[in-house]
């Protein structure tokens, strides 16, 4: 029997709160990087919408436009980039708040709660996306605060469970919403809920799927077209290995899938004889079960597409595995030197692991600083732009030039014979029909060997030419080079001609 937590070693309790605090330090320091072109993306679907414009955001965007709002009052109201990504860090606390639910609501302990949550600030993937202006951090945040009602729903006997009940199925509901992968997770939820509480695990799938079919049927066609263009398409195609997701799987799991195994066999120590029968060894295994949904999904997918930001669902699944060993291991018995010592050491190992982690992920795509220094500035009514990253530009030049006058280098229709190939740009830059060329060597390389020589060529001015080289958690084009090019003369052919729609 587990003796009173006022046991637990000081040095230990020590340990983890200097952690928690070099975790928070780490947690606010949002420019580590200029913005990713999801980011910018996002950002300028927040000042498309907060202006009261549209814009097809249901045809590509994996997630629901609430998302663009609160990113895009964090970008305007708190200072750009990183006043969006301070957003991110609210909702990052507040899946650290969702990780004290679901533990207490296991274990019954707010000691266990509390370590789960100092394992969880540390992990590098809920670190990097709690600064990170995307809907990632937005929907795993209503997800973690969603399973905790739902025990509650499943546990209690009177009336106030229906409450609970209200705020799981809504909680979930956005989660989904915010981010359509994360409903992976509803059939395994709301069957597991069913096994506990029938008529709670009903009314929440029911519930959830109700507010799922009114969000398809009110965006039905845009959602079609997501559906061929970026889930067929985009999503589809190979875009990744095995032995790349199996790697990444590794990189980020391995350790705490070992703690987990531990804690199973610490749960069969403690009760040799009836550990099939304990609770803490069902909750063990439905843990594990849990953690696996993402990384079974990319794995079958092939798909490397957010892979590492996916796997926090897995990292939230495990950790509190982890809690609970420390926990059981450290009250255990008689305390002990080597106690401390073993358990400081998997936490210090662990902190390790993840800061590297952490520092590779931050730099897993190129900085466009230079850029943004060049051009922010400058932009005018008349430019117009050919960008490898449109969304850089289209978020520059947000209430400065019209959109219709920003062109993809991957998505361009030169002739207008409804085919967007490499011929299309060719001709287009031949013509020198765009102010600024953006080149960043992440969609076709080969292709942007040819611009740059045809750019030589025509004398357009270098305003930016820098090599770069980051980490494969992204991308696996890992090396490359930013070249920002600006037109020397007047174009032959105005870009206005092609006729598109702002």
């Amino acid at each position: 029997m587990l003796v009173n937590s006022r046991r637990l070693p000081l040095v230990f309790l020590t340990l983890l709160a200097a952690v928690v605090m070099g975790s928070f330090y780490l947690r606010f320091q949002f420019d580590f990087n200029a913005g990713h072109i999801d980011e910018y993306d996002y950002l300028f679907l927040g000042k498309r919408l907060l202006a009261g414009a549209t814009w097809p955001s249901y045809t590509y965007v994996f997630g629901a436009d609430f998302n663009w709002y609160l990113l895009g009052l964090g970008d305007h109201w708190l200072g750009g980039i990183s006043g969006a990504r301070m957003i991110a860090g609210v909702f990052g606390l507040l899946s650290l708040v969702g990780m004290y639910g679901l533990v207490y609501s296991l274990w019954q302990r707010h000691l266990t709660a509390c370590i789960a949550v100092a394992l969880l600030s540390i992990q590098s993937i809920q670190l990097f996306i709690s600064r990170f202006a995307t809907y990632d951090i937005i929907s795993f945040a209503c997800f973690s605060l969603a399973l905790a009602p739902l025990l509650l729903a499943c546990s209690k006997t009177d009336r106030t469970r229906y409450s609970y009940l209200v705020i799981a199925i809504g909680l979930m509901s956005l989660a989904i919403t915010s981010k359509y992968v994360v409903i992976l997770y509803l059939p395994l939820i709301a069957g597991l809920a069913f096994l506990y509480a029938r008529q709670i695990g009903c009314l929440f799938g029911a519930g959830v799927g109700v507010i799922l079919l009114a969000y398809l049927w009110g965006h039905w066609d845009s959602l079609q077209i997501l559906y061929r263009i970026q889930f067929q398409g985009v999503h589809a195609a190979d875009n990744g290995s095995a032995a790349y997701i199996i790697e990444a799987l590794i990189m980020y799991l391995a350790m705490l899938m070992v703690v987990w195994l531990l804690a199973l066999l610490w749960s069969i120590r403690l009760h040799p004889k009836t550990f099939w029968q304990q609770t803490s060894f069902k909750q063990l295994l439905l843990l594990m079960l849990l953690a696996l949904p993402m990384g079974a999904y990319h794995l079958n997918a092939l798909n490397m597409i957010a892979l590492y930001k996916h796997l926090v669902y897995a990292c939230f699944f495990l950790v509190p595995a982890m809690a609970w060993l420390l926990v059981s291991f450290l009250e255990s018995q008689k305390l002990s030197v080597l106690k401390q010592g073993v358990a400081s050491g998997l936490v210090l190992g662990m902190c390790v692991v993840n800061y590297q982690q952490l520092k590779l992920i931050e730099v897993a795509y190129a900085d466009v600083t230079p850029i943004i220094q060049q051009v922010a500035l400058d932009l005018t009514f008349e430019d117009t732009i050919l960008s490898e990253d449109p969304y850089l530009f289209r978020y520059l030049g947000e209430g400065l030039m019209p959109q219709a006058q920003i062109k993809e280098t991957g998505w361009l229709d030169n002739n207008l014979d409804g085919q967007y190939g490499h011929q299309d740009v060719i001709d287009a830059v031949w013509d020198q029909k765009f102010s600024y060329v953006f080149l960043n060597d992440q969609i076709h390389t080969e292709l942007n060997k040819q611009l740059r020589e045809i750019m030589t060529l025509k004398k357009y001015k270098r305003l930016v030419d820098e090599s770069y080289e980051i980490s494969n958690v992204m991308s696996r084009q890992v090396k490359g080079r930013l070249s920002l090019y600006q037109r020397a003369k007047s174009p032959q052919i105005s870009v206005m001609e092609n006729g598109n729609d702002d």
